[in-house]
């Protein structure tokens, strides 16, 4: 099973769902004989469990976007907010 896994990684973790991994897997030439070798009744059943076992790219945790970088306050700005106070 490693290295079915090894070899249909990238497939396994763009996968949305098992599906997707069987008919990848069919298209590789993974038919239900093969499936048998590794205890599967067939490719779907053989997909699911490749599903399950392999951490997906939407598996992992976002980075938090960092945010725009603070505008420095100097006199410049200063000069502006009192411009537009009355009376100062």
């Amino acid at each position: 099973m490693k290295g079915l896994l090894h070899r249909h990684r990238e497939l396994c973790e763009r996968a949305v769902d098992p599906l997707e991994i069987a008919a990848g897997l069919e298209a590789h030439g993974v038919t239900d004989r093969t499936a048998a070798r590794f205890r599967h009744r067939d490719v779907f059943s053989l997909a699911e469990e490749m599903y399950a076992r392999v951490p997906r790219d939407g598996d992992t945790p976002a980075r938090p976007e960092e945010g725009p970088a603070p505008r420095p306050v100097g006199p410049r700005a200063a000069g502006f907010v009192l411009a537009l106070l009355p009376g100062v």
